[in-house]
């Protein structure tokens, strides 16, 4: 049976280790080596560093020394070092979550490491949200895992309870019900959203939700049209809106379009991140129909927020000129000629529909 590592041994393992990378200070080295050798000098070290990145450091240690063929140390090592660590119930969420995230981001696990780190995640975040404990089987397949989610959305009020059904959903293999079910009430995602709305009226999280469900799966137009609407009205019109933008689906950015023929402009309805999402997503044309364009003209003359004073003037330059370029194109010449002639700082009343059209063409010659 294969024995499990000391954090003590492992950080003296690793010191060896630690002097083959130039990028790791050689202060921590020597202090990392001392942590090693006695109780009493762990003690003094966890006094003044936090032992989560003494565990980063040999975690992403060890990763370095693997990949460069050293032998000393190796994923084997920490991982079943660590195993025990994740099984204990005294360890908060919190701290498991992080350090499994840096395991997997560090080495190439088995499949049955993954699985069981999966576990750990799991169940740390159900016993601290629900106060319930799990076993594998819990989880183990995806019928399984769906019926514990629906399970713990029917016992969720807090907010603190449906994020933690979010993290769920992140670090869980995509559930079949997200991908095969074109229904919205049936959507694990749409379920979590709809009572985020209902219960907290809290659409900065929603938006938040689907950036990250982006980079892992995508939701159907009807299940966005079902979570747009319902923002609508239990949200602000602005958070509505940008969850339309930030969707990947055209069908929801013409929808929000349409909607912004008909709002006020407000801080409830506008704000600059909404406006970037517009011309990231090349929409800039279609807002020149809605009261939307005099904010988007404002927001893009305006000096970009934390550029530095020598990238800040060729910043605002480029945006100017993107936000020219797609109105030009969408054959709105005078409003493009009078975005350039604001930016060069023509005189309001010297900006007539030829002088912008003349701005124009000589732009577009360069």
């Amino acid at each position: 049976m294969k024995l499990c590592l000391s954090t003590q041994q492992i950080c003296s393992s690793v010191y060896f280790t630690l002097k083959e990378v130039p990028e790791i200070n050689v202060e921590r080295t020597r202090r990392l080596f001392v942590f090693s050798q006695s109780a009493e000098s762990c003690h003094l070290f966890l006094d003044r560093k936090d032992p989560m990145d003494v565990v980063k450091t040999i975690i992403h240690t060890v990763s370095i020394h693997v990949q460069r063929g050293g032998t000393m140390v190796n994923q084997e090592d920490i991982v079943e070092c660590l195993k025990p660590f994740c099984a204990n119930v005294a360890v908060s969420a919190a701290v498991k979550t992080d350090v499994l995230r840096t395991i997997e981001e560090s080495f190439d696990l088995s499949g049955e490491d993954i699985f069981l780190f999966m576990f750990y995640q799991t169940d740390a975040l159900v016993s601290s949200n629900w106060n319930q404990h799990l076993s594998p089987e819990d989880i183990d397949s995806d019928t399984r895992r769906h019926e514990l989610f629906e399970m713990l959305l029917k016992e969720s009020l807090s907010l603190s309870q449906l994020l933690g059904l979010s993290t769920l959903l992140q670090i869980w293999p995509v559930l079949a019900a997200t991908e095969l079910n074109e229904e919205p009430s049936a959507n694990p995602w749409v379920q979590l959203m709809d009572k985020l709305i209902r219960c907290h009226g809290d659409g900065e999280v929603v938006i938040k939700m689907l950036k990250q469900l982006n980079s892992t799966t995508s939701l159907t137009v009807e299940c966005c049209c079902h979570v747009y609407n319902l923002m609508l009205l239990k949200c602000r019109s602005l958070h509505a809106l940008k969850f339309a933008f930030v969707s990947k689906l055209e069908a929801m950015h013409h929808l929000a379009l349409e909607n912004m023929k008909n709002l006020k402009v407000d801080s409830n309805s506008c704000d600059d991140e909404l406006l970037d999402l517009v011309i990231s997503r090349g929409l800039t044309a279609e807002i020149a129909q809605t009261p939307f364009l005099t904010p988007l003209v404002s927001y893009v003359l305006s000096p970009p927020e934390g550029s530095s004073d020598t990238t800040q003037q060729g910043d605002k330059e480029t945006r100017v000129h993107l936000v020219a370029s797609q109105l030009q194109l969408a054959g709105y010449w005078a409003e493009a000629g009078t975005l350039l002639l604001k930016y060069h700082g023509t005189h309001p009343a010297l900006s007539t529909y030829d002088n912008s059209v003349r701005v124009l063409s000589r732009w577009l010659r360069r």
